[in-house]
């Protein structure tokens, strides 16, 4: 499957952009560096991006980079929230382990939870690797992935949401926290994104008297390929959909 990128928000102004984020006891995130910092504290700071986001059909994601040393009471929460501000589905991660698991607020709820990951978010992740949430179509089923590339997404494991959430409506909920004593680790996040199916472009002809679908196509390395028609957003190419 094929997708295209929305950036939310590449952080390169070493400001927090408040009306596209809202700060839940967020005193000590910060954007510095090209990436919003989100540090382990006591009091859970969180970070929510506007619900713009159709759920169904695309992935809410961003670069994650690991910063510090995790204590054993270090916990991460990635995922998406809804227009209520109170519903998230998403993962919880304990970044000094590889352990992890599928986590639900307000009145969403989860089960059939898969796991096809085994290093979560631990000391095994790279470094400014894409983690994302979403595909939750009709069948409720919520998928966790992570990509290299921002093109090929592979699976990290999979969920169905029951209970209430509005999932045509969503945006990235973060939250970094320690629940005991202190921590010195930090995750870093760059390029937040949602990454919506790409459509085909297609045309018209006419065939045996009846108007009927053309996939635009063009001829690269002695062979027909399908066209991917971009347009310049910010100084850069993406597909256009």
């Amino acid at each position: 499957m094929a997708y295209s990128q929305t950036l939310i928000d590449n952080f390169d102004d070493n400001t927090i952009n408040l009306t596209k984020w809202t700060l839940i006891d967020g005193a000590g995130i910060t954007e510095s560096g090209g990436k919003l910092n989100v540090p382990a504290q006591s009091v859970y700071p969180q970070a929510l991006s506007q619900a713009l986001y159709n759920l169904e059909n695309g992935i809410l994601a961003a670069k994650l980079t690991r910063s510090g040393t995790a204590t054993a009471e270090t916990e991460f929460y990635f995922g998406a929230h809804d227009s209520t501000g109170t519903n998230m589905v998403g993962i919880l991660a304990t970044p000094s382990t590889n352990f992890w698991e599928f986590v639900t607020y307000g009145a969403a709820t989860t089960s059939s939870e898969v796991l096809t990951d085994t290093v979560g978010v631990g000391s095994s992740w790279v470094n400014n690797t894409w983690i994302g949430v979403g595909n939750l179509g009709s069948d409720n089923i919520l998928y966790a992935y992570k990509s290299s590339d921002g093109v090929t997404w592979t699976e990290m494991g999979h969920c169905t949401v029951g209970g209430t959430f509005g999932k045509s409506s969503t945006g990235l909920d973060i939250t970094v926290g320690v629940y005991s004593g202190s921590s010195t680790f930090v995750a870093q996040f760059d390029d937040a994104s949602f990454w919506s199916e790409a459509t085909t472009p297609s045309a018209k002809v006419r065939v045996g008297g009846s108007w009927v679908t053309a996939t635009p196509k063009v001829r690269v390395g002695g062979s027909w390929v399908t066209a991917t028609p971009k347009v310049r957003v910010g100084g850069s190419w993406i597909n256009a959909h």
